[in-house]
């Protein structure tokens, strides 16, 4: 991807963990203000929706706003402990600024409450812009904000992609005309799909990897977790990966596949590859459009294909699949 030149990132659940930040906050005010607390599953579902619409969701129209957000902000201001960066988030912040990117950060947050987040994480410095809803009057999914950050930056659209784990992140970057990842350990887990981002991560250092990456499909999920997992376990930075596509049942022509990866390689282990992954029984999974499933059948045992163990359920989206043996180095 040598034509990005920008990130912009979303700050909760990509950068930062502010789970607690987030949820207790929440909790306090609605407590305080006496309304109903919902689970953290209802005020997950709405992170990223700035105020006063995230409360209007959770209380209700006629609430009291004012004293609600007074009551929240009030406690993220004593609390600013509760966020702290996902791992590895820091040190590929300074990668990429020592590659020369360009780096803003878009928040649907104020900044009373982001700045101090970002600047206690040590990370406030490596923005060239922090866009947040004081700044500007639209929020995600408007590309206003990002367009925003883009003209700080001196950045066109087309240089850019934008990172987060919300529909809101990934609306926002296609409205603004950007390139889009989703990464799949923040707030919002479900529904990846809806939008379809270009990418998905599941690691915050995988993004260096996708940009590092010539002609890397759009719509894949880069660097599944089985090869990774293959390469702790035995130390080799090798495996051979065999695919078979079938139909997603009652999805029509999307596609669901099942995967081995062992750390072996050569033609015997692409061929042993092959046979077995032909073997393998098509499994029941109902796959939702655009995406499918993939179950990741994952050798334990790094001489043989054949010992390949028990399948791992279902971890992750993917849009491309090959019928055919892979040889990764990675």
């Amino acid at each position: 991807m040598k034509d990005i030149t920008t990130i912009l990132f979303d700050i909760d659940g990509t950068i930062l963990d502010t789970r607690e930040f987030i949820f207790q906050a929440t909790e306090h005010a609605l407590k305080t203000c006496g309304y109903p607390v919902p689970d953290r599953g209802a005020i997950s579902s709405v992170v990223g929706i700035a105020f006063p619409e995230f409360y209007h969701i959770l209380a209700g129209k006629d609430a009291d706003m004012d004293k609600l957000v007074e009551a929240h902000r009030g406690f993220q201001l004593n609390n600013f402990g509760l966020s702290t960066p996902f791992s590895g988030s820091v040190e590929v912040l300074k990668k990429l600024k020592e590659k020369g990117y360009k780096i803003a950060a878009v928040t649907s947050r104020h900044k009373h409450t982001s700045h101090p987040t970002l600047i206690q994480s040590g990370i406030f410095d490596m923005f060239g812009a922090v866009i947040t809803t004081d700044m500007i009057k639209e929020t995600k999914p408007s590309p206003a904000p990002l367009l925003k950050a883009l003209e700080i930056l001196k950045e066109t659209p087309d240089k850019a992609i934008m990172v987060g784990d919300s529909h809101l992140d990934v609306e926002a970057g296609k409205n603004a005309g950007t390139r889009t990842v989703r990464v799949t350990y923040g707030f919002h887990k479900d529904n990846l799909h809806m939008p379809k981002p270009d990418f998905f991560i599941d690691d915050i250092n995988d993004l260096l990897k996708l940009l590092e990456t010539k002609n890397t499909p759009e719509g894949c999920f880069l660097f599944p977790n089985s090869l990774e997992r293959t390469r702790q376990r035995t130390g080799r930075n090798y495996a051979t990966v065999s695919f078979k596509p079938f139909a997603g049942r009652n999805f029509g022509t999307f596609f669901a596949a099942t995967l081995t990866c062992s750390p072996v390689f050569g033609l015997r282990a692409i061929r042993a590859a092959r046979a077995f992954t032909e073997k393998i029984p098509k499994p029941a999974i109902e796959t939702s459009p655009p995406f499918f499933k993939v179950w990741m059948i994952a050798s334990n045992n790094p001489s043989t294909i054949s010992s390949a163990c028990t399948f791992v359920p279902p971890s992750f989206p993917c849009t491309q699949s090959a019928n055919a043996c892979l040889f990764i180095d990675f």
